[in-house]
């Protein structure tokens, strides 16, 4: 793609990629994306730019919005806990003055089907699966 990133951020605008929940997005479920926190972060009021396949011959504009909230998580998710056999998981916002706020779980919960998941769990398992450990990783959280 021949934009830079720093041209784009001359534009105030962000381009996302997508290679999954393609309907969901389409049909307005999907309404949020949690992405690792980027050199330059989205802005509410950005221009959001989500195409499906980016950087792919198949690439396909999905929708032009705006960005209206971003916050930063951290995640932690463990499949087993201790000798419970169970999976644990926490979800902590970082606050605008660097404090730390766990998530309750409904937020958590709210968070999932905001991004498309079915539940928080069905989330967890797919970040660890493409994030690895995700422990000491800091995410945004981007809506539109």
């Amino acid at each position: 793609m021949w934009l830079t990133n720093a041209f784009l951020g001359a534009l105030n605008m962000a381009l996302i990629g997508f290679t999954v929940l393609k309907e969901k997005i389409l049909n307005g479920e999907k309404r949020q994306t949690i992405r690792k926190l980027r050199k330059r972060p989205v802005k509410v009021g950005e221009t959001l730019y989500l195409y499906w396949h980016l950087r792919r011959k198949d690439c396909e504009l999905l929708k032009v919005t705006k960005c209206i909230e971003t916050f930063l998580i951290e995640m932690q998710f463990y499949e087993e806990w201790l000798d419970s056999g169970k999976p644990i998981w926490r979800v902590d916002q970082i606050m605008s003055n660097g404090t730390i706020a766990t998530l309750m779980d409904h937020k958590v919960e709210d968070l999932a089907q905001r991004d498309g998941f079915a539940n928080a769990l069905e989330m967890m398992r797919w970040f660890t699966k493409k994030h690895g450990d995700l422990n000491n990783i800091i995410f945004q959280v981007i809506r539109w």
